[in-house]
């Protein structure tokens, strides 16, 4: 089965790396599919994972991103055109009907041709890891996506990177681009990280530290990640989850 895996938290706090590691590293993260020598058991072929990339920077580009934050209308359609593009996406690479009826905006079909471009090659897999990055700080964000997986009964969890403050500032400026400071620290009062206690749907959530080195050792024993993405992938969201 498939599943969304939202990876969230605070700018410079090292998500696009911890997705891109995922990606360089799933045969051995998730090596259920494979025989001890790495080759593919012909058997479980059709069950083989297959990782997908949703990365909100490199759907809309900084530039593109304080324009559309001028209106909070801008902003707003720009998140809907979005999610019905990333909805089609996985709905299309896990072979399952699309849920959603009616023609494309043409951004969302441009979105839906990037979402192609950045995954490419497409191979329809029941199978299919989607790893969505983006800040997501506010819970609302993220029930969105929740909604695309329990309308196409997949699974869903959520992994929430964090480092001290500090250190988020200074990778944020190290980069080609970087974010106002004053903002960074806005956003964290902000922050709403997941409660599994009050919300259900939050149940499959983790928080990871990545102030030291990332490998697939200390992935798994600090966080348990490659626990939590196994289970959703044989795991349907609970429909009563909905709240």
């Amino acid at each position: 089965m498939s599943c969304i895996v939202l990876v969230g938290g605070l700018i410079g706090c090292g998500k696009s790396t911890l997705v891109n590691f995922f990606f360089d590293n799933q045969n051995e993260l998730f090596e259920d599919s494979f025989t001890n020598d790495g080759r593919i058991n012909e058997s479980k072929k059709s069950k083989q994972n297959r990782t997908y990339k949703i990365l909100f920077d490199e759907l809309c580009s900084i530039k593109e991103q304080a324009e559309l934050m001028k209106t909070l209308k801008g902003w707003r359609n720009f998140r809907v055109d979005l999610l019905m593009a990333a909805e089609y996406f996985i709905s299309s690479s896990s072979d399952l009907e699309c849920q959603i009826t009616g023609p494309l905006s043409e951004r969302c079909q441009n979105l839906l041709n990037q979402l192609q471009k950045l995954n490419n090659p497409i191979s329809a897999s029941a199978r299919g890891i989607f790893f969505v990055e983006d800040n997501f700080y506010y819970r609302s964000m993220r029930y969105e996506w929740f909604q695309i997986a329990r309308r196409n009964n997949i699974g869903f969890c959520e992994v929430f990177v964090q480092c001290p403050l500090n250190m988020a500032i200074y990778r944020n400026s190290t980069r080609g681009y970087n974010i106002p400071e004053q903002k960074i620290k806005m956003m964290l009062t902000c922050m709403e990280y997941p409660n599994s206690v009050k919300y259900k749907w939050e149940k499959y959530s983790l928080v990871f530290d990545s102030s030291s080195e990332l490998n697939c050792s200390t992935l798994e024993c600090e966080t348990g990640g490659k626990k939590c993405i196994s289970f959703n992938t044989n795991s349907q969201v609970d429909r009563r989850s909905c709240r």
